[in-house]
């Protein structure tokens, strides 16, 4: 599957950036007003394998859920000048690989009525 990039300078270079979280993406500039780029979401995730185990059934089901950080799923090979926002669950899992190019969002920017609009920046 090919996975849609956008390009967009990051740390003074030309680079691709794709989105492997399950919406789109649009980073604003650190004043939270001016959106820098959208990232459409790839439809494919990179996420940290998890196994969920039954608690009760009774009524609203409860349920465990155990993430195995030394597996993340769908994470591609490192490709030089492209860049991947992932969650940050994920990006906390991948941290001891040493990746380069894992990105998460940055502090949320909201609307008027406090709905998630974009983010400030990308965070590494």
């Amino acid at each position: 599957m090919t996975v849609e990039c956008v390009k967009a300078t990051v740390r003074g270079r030309d680079a691709e950036i794709a989105n492997y979280t399950p919406h789109p993406v649009t980073v604003y500039a650190m004043d939270g007003e001016t959106p820098v780029v959208t990232v459409p979401k790839a439809g494919v995730f990179i996420r940290v394998a998890e196994t969920v185990t039954p608690v009760s059934g009774d009524g609203v089901p409860l349920i465990r859920i155990e993430r195995d950080s030394n597996r993340i799923e769908g994470l591609p090979p490192e490709v030089p000048g492209r860049y991947l926002i992932v969650s940050d669950i994920t990006y906390q899992a991948a941290e001891p690989l040493g990746r380069n190019d894992l990105l998460r969002t940055g502090p949320a920017v909201r609307d008027d009525d406090g709905r998630i609009v974009g983010c400030k920046g990308l965070a590494v």
